[in-house]
C-alpha cells in the first residue's frame, strides 16, 4: 500500500499525520506548535483539519443531499397529484350521461362526490402500490449487479403509499366537487 501511496501523491517526506488526542487538549494550539516544528521552511503549505469540521461538513453535505431528494420528490408529487386530477377531470367529462342519470334517479351531490374521490383514491393507491413493487424489484435486481446489500424497509413502503393515498386525496377533490356540480338536466342534455 505503501508503494500505491507513493505512486498517487508523489511527493517526498511525511504528506499527512494523523494524531489522536485527550479530549481536554487544545487541538489548535497543539496544530500549530506542530506545523511550526515540522514546517521545512517557511513557504511550506501545512494545514490543520479536525475531526469536528470534517464531520461537520459531512453533515452539511448530507443536509444539502436531503434537500435536494425533499424538491424532487416533492415535483414528482405534484406531477402525479395532477396526473390523477386530469384523469379523473376526464373520467367526469366522459361520464358525464352517467352522473346526470344517477343525479335524476335520486342520488345527492355528496354521494356522486364521494364516488368520483373513492375512485381517485383507489387510482392513488394503486399506482403507489405500484410504485413500491417496481421500485423494490428495480433495487433487488440493481443489487445482483452493484456491490451493495438489498434490504427492504415496510415502513418506508407503507408511508410512500399513504402519501400517494394523501396525493390522490388532495388532488381528486376538484373533480369530485365538479362532478357533484354537475346538473342532471345538463348532463343528461350533454350527449
Amino acid at each position: 500500500t505503501l508503494t500505491c501511496a507513493n505512486r498517487l501523491m508523489p511527493r517526498d517526506g511525511v504528506n499527512q499525520i494523523l494524531l489522536r488526542l485527550d479530549p481536554e487538549t487544545d487541538s489548535a494550539r497543539l496544530g500549530q506548535a506542530l506545523i511550526r516544528d515540522l514546517a521545512a521552511s517557511p513557504d511550506a503549505k501545512m494545514e490543520l483539519r479536525e475531526a469536528r469540521e470534517l464531520i461537520a461538513s459531512m453533515k452539511a453535505q448530507l443536509a444539502l443531499m436531503g434537500g435536494i431528494l425533499l424538491a424532487v420528490g416533492s415535483v414528482s408529487l405534484l406531477v402525479g397529484g395532477i396526473g390523477v386530477m386530469n384523469v379523473m377531470l376526464m373520467a367526469v367529462l366522459e361520464r358525464r350521461r352517467e352522473i346526470g342519470l344517477r343525479s335524476a334517479l335520486g342520488a345527492s351531490p355528496r354521494e356522486i362526490a364521494w364516488m368520483f374521490l373513492a375512485e381517485a383514491v383507489v387510482l392513488s393507491v394503486g399506482g403507489g402500490v405500484l410504485g413500491a413493487v417496481v421500485g423494490v424489484g428495480l433495487v433487488a435486481a440493481a443489487s445482483l449487479v452493484l456491490p451493495f446489500e438489498f434490504a427492504t424497509s415496510t415502513a418506508i413502503m407503507v408511508t410512500g403509499t399513504g402519501v400517494a393515498t394523501g396525493v390522490g386525496l388532495v388532488f381528486g377533490l376538484y373533480p369530485a366537487l365538479s362532478a357533484a356540480r354537475t346538473q342532471p338536466v345538463e348532463a343528461l342534455r350533454a350527449d
